[in-house]
């Protein structure tokens, strides 16, 4: 189904006029009585935009430009003069802009901001599907990869940005600082907004008789007015003075600013003088004898924008390649049967959305994640698309189960050591951190490790350091770390078990896969998936499953999650004997199982503790205690199971 956008450009006084807000009312205004796959409105400074796929196209902006109309006050002709439209690779390129932020230069981080409260909005009035789901995670990525690549979002290209960016690099945080605005200039309020948009302090005016508009000023900004008797102390305590006109430069130079400057105990000053209409200050003070003072005027703002439009251009440049990859990626993603698969990860799910919108949003940063879960809901998963989506992609992806060895050979794999540092180091043996240099090393059951290697884990993320057993030189490593765990770590911390300074630095992001019985929209896809994968497999010419076998898919509790319903597809493919799966085809424990139910844990009056434990006994009495068959099942380390196996007393 096609792609369409359409929007209706506003000039300066529709925007200055228009109160439309992106809310539930205007949403249903627009869509009533209009089928539509997928829809999301966004207003921007210059325009109101939609973006839909659906058929009927043609009734669709009739609704559009009429409800616009309606809430901007315009005529109806007045609103079409002003309307476009795009469709196919054109809509898809701005909707990938849109969410990128890229809608006027050096604007970015605020319209990406403007774009995702309203791409939410549509999501919580379930109007987003796949396809714009895809492009939403698509288009954070390139906003990621441009911001962290490219700086994109620091190419201030208008003078009002460039004086914002310099007080914060002079300042920092502007909080507890304060401007001065002299003159009544129109280009004021641009300059302020920017100012008060990165919450500047306390705002300054100069009370004059006929100056209405500096007092309407005022009072927009809450600012306070200073009179002439008062010029004098307020300059020896402002940071940053805009002035707009000679007359009010007139006045400052005449109160002796060399005396005010001496007073200031060299407090940093931002001086900008931006004379209306461009004229040349006749009384420029000479900035050069006074320490601290950082003086720009209009031709060296106009220098700076021109410098970063240049290199904002090449930036655009580069990423309209990356954009036009991601449009022939998309629709090849379209033409394909895996509608809710993106990469390795399968789900329609809001919850599976949101994950990877996360992965997204932090997989080209160097942050420690720690993805939670139980066992087989697909945490692996989620850790090789965030390495897969980073810079690091090409670099290794270092898997170790921690639950899966014992403690001693642990340190030293992870580690490494020299030779003769124990019994059977018969050489040097570099450790699976040194291993993954460069790239990721992802922790699998990271609460299994033991007090000693915690310590050890803790120094390597603080230092970025390893020293191998038995060896007394340290080595530097430049290594991203991801950890799963499908234990409480948050307990473990409280019982004194895992040590909380670890669990803070791997818990910087925290992503948590739900289990298969609270996303059960998944069940479908997923199957799909696993039916084609072991049809190829089985050189079987399997499609899917009847009613009868998709009711029990959905109705059963799956406590193994993912893992349990790959290997329940795996068997009913091997076993069937036509072109789509029956009951007969599942596994005794899915036929046998009692319904599941949303308002009662599938445990019914069983513990945790309990029903961990029948399904451990269960599944190794199902799997003739293959421990091998069992761990992959269970999600956990041979380790792991054996202390499980002790614990509740289970034994062949």
């Amino acid at each position: 189904m096609p792609i369409f956008s359409c929007g209706v450009r506003m000039d300066a006084k529709s925007r200055a006029d228009c109160d439309l807000k992106i809310d539930s009312h205007f949403i249903r205004s627009v869509s009533d009585g209009i089928s539509v796959e997928e829809m999301l409105l966004t207003r921007l400074d210059s325009c109101v935009e939609s973006f839909i796929r659906l058929s009927d196209r043609d009734g669709f902006e009739a609704t559009f430009v009429k409800a616009v109309q309606k809430a901007l006050g315009l005529s109806l002709a007045d609103v079409e003069a002003r309307a476009y439209r795009a469709e196919g690779a054109v809509a898809v390129k701005r909707f990938l802009n849109r969410a990128m932020g890229l809608n006027e230069a050096g604007e970015v981080e605020g319209h990406i901001h403007e774009f995702r409260t309203d791409f939410l909005q549509a999501r919580e009035t379930g109007l987003i599907g796949p396809y714009f789901n895809r492009l939403y995670q698509r288009g954070l990525w390139l906003a990621e990869k441009a911001r962290i690549e490219f700086n994109l979002q620091k190419k201030a290209v208008s003078p009002e940005l460039v004086v914002s960016d310099l007080a914060q690099k002079i300042f920092g945080d502007l909080k507890g600082h304060s401007v001065f605005v002299a003159g009544n200039s129109a280009e004021c309020e641009p300059f302020l907004q920017r100012l008060v948009a990165r919450n500047i302090g306390e705002v300054f005016f100069l009370n004059g008789a006929g100056r209405k508009s500096v007092r309407g000023m005022c009072d927009q900004f809450h600012g306070k007015m200073v009179s002439r008797d008062g010029l004098g102390q307020m300059l020896r305590s402002v940071d940053l003075v805009l002035l707009f006109d000679q007359e009010m430069l007139d006045l400052i130079v005449e109160h002796d600013l060399s005396r005010v400057m001496s007073t200031r105990n060299n407090a940093p000053l931002l001086w900008v003088t931006l004379l209306e209409g461009g004229e040349t200050a006749t009384k420029q003070p000479d900035f050069s004898k006074f320490y601290n003072v950082y003086a720009y005027n209009r031709n060296d703002l106009h220098g700076i924008v021109e410098a970063n439009l240049r290199e904002y251009q090449k930036v655009i440049r580069i990423i309209n390649r990356l954009v036009v990859k991601e449009i022939d990626d998309f629709f090849d993603w379209v033409n394909s049967s895996d509608e809710y698969r993106f990469g390795n990860i399968i789900g329609k799910s809001d919850a599976v959305q949101k994950i990877l919108e996360l992965i997204a949003r932090i997989s080209q940063t160097d942050i420690s994640v720690l993805i939670d879960g139980e066992s087989g809901t697909g945490k692996e998963l989620v850790a090789l698309a965030i390495h897969a989506h980073s810079g690091r992609s090409e670099k290794p992806f270092v898997t170790v189960n921690c639950g899966a060895l014992p403690e001693g050979l642990l340190e030293s794999e992870l580690f490494g050591h020299v030779k003769g540092s124990f019994t059977g180091a018969t050489s040097n043996k570099k450790g699976l951190i040194e291993e993954a240099d460069q790239g990721t090393i992802f922790l699998d059951e990271i609460g299994e490790t033991s007090q000693a290697t915690q310590v050890k884990l803790l120094r390597f993320l603080q230092e970025g350091e390893i020293k191998p057993v038995g060896s007394n030189e340290t080595r530097k490593l430049d290594v991203r770390v991801l950890a799963a765990t499908n234990r409480d770590l948050e307990k473990m911390v409280e019982e004194g078990t895992f040590r909380q300074d670890l669990f803070y630095r791997l818990n910087v992001i925290q992503i948590t896969v739900p289990p298969l019985r609270d996303r059960r929209e998944d069940i479908l896809p997923l199957t799909q998936f696993f039916v084609k994968k072991y049809s190829d497999v089985t050189h079987k010419t399997v499609y899917g499953l009847d009613e009868g076998a998709d009711k029990k898919l959905k109705r059963y509790h799956w406590p193994g999650n993912v893992r349990e319903l790959e290997n329940a597809i795996e068997r009913a493919v091997a076993l069937s004997s036509g072109q789509v799966l029956t009951v007969e085809d599942l596994p005794p424990a899915i036929l046998g199982a009692a319904p599941a139910s949303n308002n009662r844990h599938p445990g019914g009056d069983l513990s945790l503790k309990d029903l961990e434990r029948r399904h451990i006994a269960a599944t190794l009495e199902e799997h003739d205690w293959n421990y091998d068959l069992v761990t992959r099942i269970l999600g956990i380390g041979r380790t792991t199971l054996w202390r499980k196996m002790k614990e509740y007393n289970i034994s062949n």
